[in-house]
């Protein structure tokens, strides 16, 4: 799934559109976003340590904060495209101080920077593990960012285009792997999830996409829901 962070100013009108237009996307059948909005850096941090954003809108202002947001993003060195909003062109240059990946001004449309169509998955590498199926005679390049959630009794693997993948052995080694990513919990001791595939948490029941449900324990609610309060998404809490 693709995560993508707005940082904007609650007193500026500037990233309205965007915001609107950048949701409008992400309801698309074929296309599968997280969007978070965050306006102070510290609530930015916050949630891009629990789950780095791939990418980031950033209002650049009088104040500097956009720079600063940045900043904070390239000091990280995860590889996040940058994407400026800003009112002069006379201020572009530092918006391209860091990488970014476009400066738009409010008078330029944002169906011009054709974000969907060469989204950077298309030049930078993601975490990708190589299963091998039971008898050992094919294999299978699974990308972590694109499973939605595992089940460990029965090896079974979901993936974010509805396949499921069945058959593969999943040794200890490739399960610590896959528990190291930040964004993977084991819930109720039966599956790995994927927390940015999350749409829903009602009680102890867990959504996830393509309408898979699971009932997490009591003492697991905790770690879910500071999860998605990080990740600005109180509605569910």
């Amino acid at each position: 799934m693709m995560k993508i962070a707005i940082f904007y100013q609650k007193e500026s009108k500037l990233l309205d559109d965007i915001r609107k237009k950048i949701r409008k996307e992400a309801c698309q059948l074929d296309n599968i976003y997280a969007i978070y909005e965050y306006s102070t850096i510290k609530a930015l941090r916050k949630a891009n340590e629990q789950s780095p954003m791939d990418i980031v809108f950033l209002e650049d202002t009088i104040d500097n904060c956009g720079l600063t947001a940045a900043k904070y993003i390239r000091e990280t060195g995860q590889k996040t495209s940058l994407y400026f909003f800003g009112t002069s062109t006379n201020r572009a240059f530092y918006g391209y101080e860091y990488k970014a990946a476009h400066y738009l001004t409010e008078k330029e449309q944002v169906e011009s920077l054709n974000i969907y169509q060469h989204f950077f998955r298309k030049y930078f590498p993601k975490k990708t593990i190589f299963l091998f199926d039971q008898s050992m005679d094919s294999a299978w390049a699974m990308c972590l960012s694109e499973v939605v959630y595992i089940d460990l009794k029965t090896g079974d693997i979901c993936t974010e285009k509805g396949e499921k993948k069945s058959g593969y052995i999943l040794t200890e080694k490739v399960l610590e792997t896959i528990r190291k990513k930040t964004s993977f919990l084991n819930v109720s001791g039966e599956y790995l999830v994927n927390q940015d595939f999350i749409t829903d948490v009602t009680g102890q029941m867990i959504y996830l996409y393509q309408n898979k449900s699971i009932l997490c324990k009591e003492k697991e609610m905790d770690t879910i829901k500071e999860f998605l309060w990080n990740m600005g998404q109180k509605k569910f809490l």
